[in-house]
């Protein structure tokens, strides 16, 4: 007969050999998706494009090396939600970088729904005949909202374009847009 504590061991070795198998998968899955990912890259033409989207969180604006605490605090805190717009023209890679802030901190999937129609009714955007919409699993955009207007509002709004909603795993690495992000806090520092 089992005593309590064996059954306990028991259970938790089972809940570990459960996630060791999911890691796996992950680890499986991560680099083909991103492979995949770089294929679209690289089988760009003149009217595709690729949409990277991401939240950089609570980002304060100006400041310097030595602030008061009180300045620093009292500062007001931003979300910026950034495309990255992947194309290729005259044969080379281009990327074009959108930026959309909000006061709003709460990176609802209402709000990055209002933005990437907005992006999509750019004069510059109107040319692209398909495009690719890449993100993080986050929640504002891996939810029923965000799904619907990807696949069923978007193609109404935009007829001429065909859209495919791909997503990066957790943990994928950085993106362009986590660069762009990082250079961005970079020339926000030195306001």
């Amino acid at each position: 007969m089992l005593r309590r504590s064996q059954v306990a061991d028991s259970t938790q070795i089972s809940r570990l050999k459960e996630s060791v198998d999911k890691y796996k998968v992950h680890k499986m899955l991560s680099p083909n998706q991103r492979l995949n990912f770089n294929g679209q890259i690289s089988r760009l033409q003149a009217k595709s494009c690729i949409i990277i989207s991401d939240f950089k969180e609570h980002f304060k604006i100006g400041g310097g090396p030595v602030e008061s605490s009180h300045d620093y605090y009292g500062k007001p805190q931003i979300s910026d939600l950034c495309f990255c717009v992947i194309s290729k023209s005259g044969g080379s890679v281009k990327r074009r970088y959108y930026n959309y802030l909000s006061e709003n901190l709460s990176h609802d999937s209402l709000f990055a729904i209002n933005c990437l129609k907005s992006l999509l009714s750019r004069s510059e955007m109107q040319r692209y005949e398909d495009v690719s919409l890449w993100s993080d699993s986050g929640p504002h955009f891996k939810n029923a909202d965000y799904l619907y207007v990807t696949c069923i509002e978007l193609p109404w709004l935009f007829p001429r374009s065909r859209f495919t909603l791909n997503y990066f795993m957790e943990n994928h690495g950085k993106s362009d847009v986590d660069g762009h992000f990082g250079l961005l806090t970079r020339w926000h520092k030195d306001i």
